[in-house]
């Protein structure tokens, strides 16, 4: 059963794929998966993340934070796949999207380190020409100094700061929000 609802995340029937999320889901909180099977169901939910349909893409994230959570070390392995995904759907347009897209990079920076997740994925992406990843990338900071204490921005807030000059009010807003924590460093 596990196998057929690992392949029927790459079919086209959405209805299909929401059914077999739904039952990955009870297999993950029960701890059934094999970890020759972990490979390719790792796989197949980084691509439903990229769904166009937003539930698809919710229960995704869902999933893949229960596995952060669950079988850890299997994860931190393969999360290298996840990250270039969050970055691109954290400019969705569905607010819950994007907040789901952050807490699901939480999840991965407890795995591997907030530090280095900050430096490869989340700094570069505040020069995003798309202006939600930038709000996103900003909210996700402040999230991830509230979850995880502040670091160590020397070098690092050139990014930051230049959102507090961009032309979207939603992005200034996150920058300034962002910047909070920093001032109290």
């Amino acid at each position: 059963m596990f196998k057929k609802n690992v392949a029927a995340l790459t079919a086209r029937d959405t209805k299909r794929k929401l059914q077999a999320l739904t039952e990955l889901e009870k297999t993950i909180e029960q701890g059934d998966i094999d970890p020759g099977e972990f490979p390719p169901f790792f796989k197949g939910l980084v691509k439903c993340v990229q769904d166009n349909n937003f539930r698809v893409c919710l229960n995704s994230l869902s999933n893949l934070r229960l596995l952060c959570e669950s079988f850890g070390e299997q994860s931190r392995a393969r999360i290298h796949e996840l990250l270039p995904g969050l970055v691109t759907r954290s400019g969705d347009g569905r607010k819950d999207v994007r907040a789901s897209v952050i807490d699901t990079f939480l999840a991965a920076m407890e795995l591997v380190g907030h530090v280095k997740v900050f430096e490869k994925r989340v700094l570069p992406a505040l020069k995003s020409p798309k202006w939600r990843i930038r709000e996103s990338m900003a909210v996700c900071f402040t999230e991830m100094v509230r979850q995880f204490g502040p670091i160590d921005m020397t070098g690092r807030s050139t990014n930051l700061t230049n959102l507090l000059s961009d032309p979207q009010k939603d992005v200034r807003d996150a920058a300034v929000e962002a910047m909070r924590p920093l001032q109290k460093c």
